[in-house]
Formats: C-alpha cells, structure tokens, sequence
C-alpha cells in the first residue's frame, strides 16, 4: 500500500487545522499500520523539532491524527541505566 501523509504544525493565529499549510507531505509504503508507525514517528520528530502540536492525515481525508509538543527534560531522560560491580584491587 502506498499514501500520502500530510503534517501540519499548530499555528496561534489560525484556529482550524484544515486551514493551517501543510508543513511537509510524504509518500509512506507498507501495511496500514506500518505507515501509520512510521507516521506517528515522523510526526514525534516534527513536535520535538518544533515544539509544537503536530497533526497528521492522509491527504484528501479530513480524520486528523494528533502528536502533543514534546519538550525534552534533559536531565530526565534516562536511556539505560546499569549497576557495574568492579572487582576489588589489589
């Protein structure tokens, strides 16, 4: 399966999604739930990058998907965490 998916950035001074510009439209390939993976990712990325509220859909429908603005807590983020025992010298 092949779709074109659309992202949109929230914008302050226009109130509906539909009228907001597309910020960048992609053609995704595979399962509908690989491109819908492979969307919500991209979307997170453009969130992150943008610190904003990121909507996604595929082009020509109206049924928008949601990604909330991400702000990363530096100091709150842990990737892995890991106890190393070392042995005594000697």
């Amino acid at each position: 399966m092949l779709k074109t998916v659309e992202f949109r950035i929230r914008k302050p001074d226009i109130s509906r999604w539909e009228e907001t510009p597309v910020f960048k439209s992609i053609e995704l390939s595979g399962t509908k739930e690989e491109i819908e993976t492979k969307a919500v990712e991209i979307a997170e990325g453009i969130a992150f990058s943008e610190h904003s509220e990121v909507r996604w859909n595929y082009k020509g429908q109206l049924q928008g998907h949601y990604i909330d603005e991400i702000f990363p807590d530096g100091e709150g983020v842990v990737i892995e965490e890991r106890i190393i025992l070392l042995p005594k010298a000697v």
